[in-house]
């Protein structure tokens, strides 16, 4: 058996190969605010001039929209985020999630770092920019292995796994620079702790450390064959050599002399800590080692202790913070300037999420309210109304080459915010950018199923009568073969309407008429819909698995077939490639239509369903690939586990699908697989 990795991906994630239509950046340099909502910017720049919108990247020459945040299994409702004021508290992203899918594309499950909803490792964009000759680095005023540097590099099922983390960023990763908090020996106040307090966690572990100390943990970075070890560096005159051009090797690990973050975790009263270097000198020291590599680059900086002093609710802290940043971007921007300008070099800065409701002052949050100008150097009264991560929209700006590819993917509108885009079209752009492929725009609104559907009927001589609807491929030729998919819905899609078929669980049909899928794999779509009451196999689901013998072919089944024939005289259809899938009750409807008639079908992909595993050696040579989650309640797994050991038995190698901790609607992970599609559509008898 082949169990195949199940990637669940936005359905952007289908959008591919359809060639570049801008110029390609050299460098991407991406800086994250974590936790920086609209009010936590507003707060920095205030404090900082006294006015709101005084940070560079709010100026002239830049693009700017709003990002929606949330991770695998949420939404943002524009409408009910203005509405009620508790609705951005619920259900909000981590800072592991947001970086997975700002690194990676594909949303997941709180505290993952790098692997998708099954524990599968992702394509992070250290691995992307390695793949395409460049250079990486990430670098934070946190610790250096927390969950949004770890998120772009790294892999790990739980971003609490700080050792496990650190290890695989300074042994196993293509990093060029990697610059953060977390030294051992040091306390938030920049003070030497005592022995017995040492913490090696955050910089992989005592046997990582040790090895970063004598100068050679690393390993191959660029696949030349020679170990690339990595160079430490600790002090705050280093750093800032570092910052004046002053390169001791190619590669380098700062870790600045300081626990958890550059400022935000010291005493409080206690004046900024004066042995660690700014965030701005971190991170013009990486873009100057990062600069040395001809093929260009990606960076991603953080100013992590936004999030931190937001969690806290602390107000002045949380203005220092962003400040901090702030300043960094101002250090990248004279960098840039002075290395490619913006012809070659671009910048995003956004966020993760935002912390703490920040809002102007009131009992009930209300962001429409603008936080109070007042003097430089005082700080505007505000109000927190939470102390932890929100739903909330969060700001996107973006300067250089492709920026308004950038503009072009925020489809999305907000009352208040205007258009927005998703944390997952961050790295779909900047893939698109350096040739991967076109990227669709997660907020894309999919086609209208209703209007895309012819409306058809077929009957039989007893009486019956099957509602089904036909897509037709866009500009049909006749002069050429097209391939057929027989769509089988699940209980809710029941009825005569003919409506219920492409209105309960859209999500199959939806990623089948994508633009992606219709422009580079048209095909017939048939969609037959049993009456309430009946059944593609009258089985009880329940049990995972019928006797073919004992139970007939139903009605609605044999007229499936009778459609799909009636579809065949009318048009060019290819005998070779025709395909069945299903959900639920149609996954068991489509291991009947196999079993039933097996010279019909090239593939099939039978969702949380079951079947006859005692006659499946009728259907050994047809291609499959089935689904299910481990954790089904409706239709048990073991439907689908006996049916594919079944198989195997009979010679077969199937392909399955099993999702971990996934209940009945294993069909969102089945069919957001950005593979599926182009594994069916290979297939052919």
């Amino acid at each position: 058996m082949k169990v195949l990795r199940s990637i669940v991906a936005p359905l952007f994630a289908l959008a591919l190969l359809a060639g570049l239509a801008v110029a390609q950046p050299t460098n991407v340099i991406v800086m994250i605010s974590d936790g920086g909502g609209y009010n936590q910017v507003d707060l920095g720049s205030i404090v900082a001039t006294g006015k709101r919108g005084s940070q560079a990247y709010r100026q002239a020459g830049w693009s700017q929209v709003a990002m929606s945040t949330y991770s695998a299994g949420g939404s943002y409702d524009p409408q009910k985020a203005w509405a009620d004021p508790d609705y951005v508290k619920a259900n909000p992203t981590d800072s592991a999630a947001a970086a997975t899918v700002m690194s990676t594309g594909i949303k997941t499950y709180n505290a993952a770092i790098g692997v998708d909803l099954e524990r599968n490792p992702l394509v992070t964009m250290a691995q992307l920019a390695a793949r395409l000759g460049k250079a990486s680095g990430v670098v934070t005023s946190v610790p250096v292995s927390h969950a949004t540097p770890a998120g772009f590099v790294a892999h790990n099922v739980s971003r609490n796994n700080y050792a496990e983390i650190g290890a695989e960023m300074f042994n196993n990763s293509t990093l060029l620079v990697a610059m953060g908090a977390g030294h051992p020996d040091y306390d938030d106040n920049g003070q030497q702790r005592p022995a017995d307090k040492r913490n090696t966690n955050y910089v992989g572990g005592d046997e990582t450390w040790a090895a970063l100390k004598a100068g050679t943990a690393g390993n191959d970075r660029d696949g030349d064959g020679r170990k690339d070890a990595w160079t430490l560096v600790e002090t705050r005159a280093d750093f800032e050599a570092l910052a004046n051009g002053n390169l001791p090797a190619a590669r380098v690990a700062g870790i600045p002399q300081v626990a958890s973050t550059l400022q935000q975790g010291r005493s409080d009263g206690r004046e900024p800590n004066t042995n660690v270097p700014t965030l701005a000198v971190m991170s013009q020291g990486a873009l100057n080692v990062l600069g040395t590599q001809d093929d260009g680059f990606f960076l991603m900086i953080e100013g992590g202790a936004v999030d931190w002093a937001s969690h806290a609710n602390q107000t002045e802290r949380t203005a220092e913070e962003q400040i901090e940043f702030d300043e960094a971007v101002d250090a990248v921007i004279a960098w840039i300037e002075a290395n490619g300008g913006w012809e070659k070099n671009l910048l995003v800065v956004t966020a993760d999420h935002e912390t703490g409701y920040l809002t102007a002052p009131g009992d009930t949050p209300d962001n429409r309210i603008p936080l109070a100008e007042v003097p430089a150097g005082q700080f505007p009264e505000v109000a927190w109304h939470s102390g932890g991560h929100t739903n909330a929209l969060v700001p996107f700006w973006v300067r250089g080459p492709g920026a308004q590819r950038f503009v072009e993917v925020a489809v999305a509108d907000d009352p208040v915010r205007g258009k927005y885009l998703d944390s997952s079209d961050l790295p779909g752009v900047i893939r698109e950018l350096w040739g991967q492929g076109k990227h669709r725009a997660a907020h894309a609104p999919l086609i209208d199923l209703a209007a895309a559907f012819e409306a058809r009927t077929i009957s039989d001589a007893a009486g019956n009568t099957l509602p089904y609807r036909l897509f037709i491929p866009d500009s049909y030729d006749a002069g050429r073969p097209y391939p057929v998919v027989v769509y089988l819905h699940g209980s809710g899609g029941r009825g005569t309407d003919n409506q219920g078929q492409i209105n309960d669980q859209t999500l199959p049909l939806a990623t089948l008429t994508s633009e992606a899928v219709r422009t580079r794999r048209p095909a017939f779509i048939i969609a037959p819909q049993v009456p309430e009451g009946f059944r593609w196999v009258e089985s009880d689901w329940g049990l995972g698995r019928y006797d073919s013998r004992e139970v007939t072919s139903s009605p609605w089944v044999r007229l499936a077939f009778d459609a799909l024939s009636q579809v065949e005289r009318e048009y060019s259809i290819d005998p070779a490639r025709r395909y069945v899938t299903g959900i639920s009750m149609g996954g068991y409807g489509a291991w009947d239509m196999l079993l039933r008639r097996p010279e019909v079908f090239a593939a099939a992909i039978p969702v949380c369903g079951g079947g006859d595993p005692a006659r499946v050696n009728r259907f050994k040579d047809v291609a499959i690939w089935a689904h299910h989650g481990d954790e089904d309640g409706s239709v048990p797994v073991a439907g689908s586990r006996q049916m594919i050991k079944a198989l195997e038995a009979a010679g077969a190698e199937p392909k399955y699908s099993e999702y971990k901790g996934v209940g009945h609607g294993s069909w969102t992970n089945a069919y957001n697989d950005p593979d599926l599609w182009n594994w069916l559509f290979s297939q052919s008898r």
